[in-house]
């Protein structure tokens, strides 16, 4: 009578070609959930770099003595698409221009851009949400009441997939998918 235990060479072959197909699946989902969370993680970025303006607009965070709040611009022009600016306002006008001092440059991942920015219902092209003292007061562009701003974000190598931030002149925002 033969004793000896183990595997056959025919088992063992089977359970690597198992172990592969298992792996080869998990890496499968794994680079799909990367992108998707690419993309979460840039509109709660957004989120949070709004908050981080409203703070720094209330907290009377001077640099310089001519700063009166801080805001954020984006623009969903081809070549810029890809990157949002954190400015401190340094005139009396509410949007974003020249003479504002550019705080950071927020790039976003390589496969997120910014696929449309909204006025209430109008598409445009650039948009500035500002936060001015004390309240903060917030600012779309040139309004400071009755209006939201909805920048949409999406994935360039997958169809379909985008999320959306809203901000209103409360300075509340909300993220979902449109």
């Amino acid at each position: 009578m033969n004793s000896l235990k183990g595997f056959t060479l025919i088992e063992l072959l089977i359970m690597i070609a198992m172990i592969s197909i298992i792996t080869a699946t998990l890496f499968v989902d794994h680079s799909a959930n990367t992108s998707y969370f690419s993309l979460e993680r840039s509109v709660q970025g957004i989120g949070q770099d709004f908050r981080k303006a409203q703070s720094m607009s209330l907290s009377g965070i001077r640099d310089y003595p001519d700063i009166n709040g801080y805001g954020l611009y984006f623009n969903s022009g081809i070549n810029i698409n890809n990157a949002y600016t954190i400015y401190a306002n340094t005139n009396d006008d509410p949007f974003y221009n020249a003479g504002d001092r550019v705080v950071e440059i927020i790039q976003l991942p390589e496969n997120v851009v910014i696929e449309e920015i909204k006025i209430n219902t109008a598409t445009v092209n650039f948009i500035s949400a500002s936060f001015f003292p004390p309240g903060p007061i917030t600012f779309i562009d040139n309004n400071s009441s009755g209006f939201d701003a909805t920048i949409i974000l999406k994935l360039t190598d997958k169809e379909n997939v985008r999320k959306a931030i809203r901000i209103n002149n409360s300075g509340a925002f909300e993220i979902y998918n449109p």
